[in-house]
């Protein structure tokens, strides 16, 4: 999960600037640096300079953190021994999925420390919806979504403008981002078999790949259905056979050339929904040689060449070289 929220932090970085003008009021004027050495380095997830000479400090979370009081007032005192002059406004940006349970207060004897907190959800998505930035897009989905098919609508006008390479990197932003809202699932599932027309290469990474929530359940809901598919015209077919060639041994062969027929299918229905989601529709040729492939151990191990492949072409010379 830490691994997963320095990639959400890293995407965040500069779209969050429209949406944090939005909240605060103020121009953002420049990134200042958020590292602070010490014995022990910290470094804040966002550090700005405003127009009126303030400095604005924002971290992300995408989950209950109840140590953070402590972390902004030791992020407080270090802003202010780097920066003594300048007034400081600090602010939790709270992205998770979950109910936010973050306190926005420390309140100790001598002591009374505040700061704020905001729940993206609680802000409307039609804030970002009008940008010319594409990037905003981005953080719409973490906001509140009143019209789910205005926002994918939006979505896909915004990839039809885009050149293939920046459609790739806009496309994978946003699934990656999508993780963090499981309840998009089903509308997710429909967008990508719907842009996987267009020319388009989304590259992500292998451990965003295989624990990324979306995309998993993409997978898995590919395999269960070629699986169902696959048992159930095996199941038919060996029947049939066996019907003809005696009951009883026909309904033993039946159900395991069904069962063995089930996997193959559901593996092969697998491996080309994964090759469609990372890098569009394939052609048929490559679709009909995959339908071709029987044995199970090759299949499982073109399922890893496909998660791994930089793009089509290098698993095509995978699947040529088996």
């Amino acid at each position: 999960m830490q691994s997963y929220d320095l990639t959400i932090r890293e995407l965040l970085t500069k779209p969050l600037c429209s949406l944090l003008e939005h909240i605060t009021g103020e121009k953002i004027k420049s990134f200042l640096d958020p590292s602070f050495p010490s014995v022990k380095e910290r470094r804040a997830d966002l550090l700005l300079e405003v127009e009126n000479g303030k400095i604005l400090h924002v971290e992300v979370q995408s989950t209950n953190d109840f140590s953070m009081p402590q972390r902004m007032l030791e992020y407080r005192l270090l802003i202010k021994n780097k920066y003594p002059d300048r007034k400081i406004q600090q602010m939790v940006l709270y992205i998770g999925d979950e109910p936010c349970r973050i306190s926005a207060s420390l309140e100790e004897e001598g002591l009374i420390y505040r700061y704020r907190v905001i729940d993206i959800k609680e802000i409307p998505c039609d804030v970002l919806l009008e940008s010319e930035r594409a990037e905003d897009l981005v953080i719409a989905f973490l906001c509140r979504i009143n019209d789910k098919s205005e926002l994918f609508k939006r979505l896909k006008e915004r990839l039809e403008n885009l050149d293939s390479r920046e459609r790739a990197d806009f496309l994978a932003k946003v699934l990656t981002i999508l993780g963090l809202r499981p309840m998009l699932k089903e509308e997710v599932l429909s967008f990508v078999k719907e842009v996987g027309r267009m020319p388009i290469t989304v590259r992500l990474e292998k451990e965003l790949v295989e624990n990324f929530p979306v995309i998993g359940d993409l997978v898995k809901k590919g395999i269960q259905e070629g699986l169902q598919e696959g048992l159930q015209q095996g199941l038919q077919q060996g029947l049939q056979e066996g019907l003809q060639q005696g009951l009883q041994q026909g309904l033993q062969e039946g159900l395991q050339q069904g069962i063995q027929r089930g996997i193959q299918r559901g593996k092969q229905e697998a491996l080309i929904g994964i090759l469609e989601a990372r890098f569009g529709e394939i052609e048929e040729s490559l679709r009909e040689r995959i339908k071709g492939i029987e044995e199970i151990e090759k299949l499982e191990k073109l399922l890893i060449s496909a998660i791994r492949a930089n793009d089509l072409e290098e698993f095509k010379k995978e699947i040529a070289g088996d």
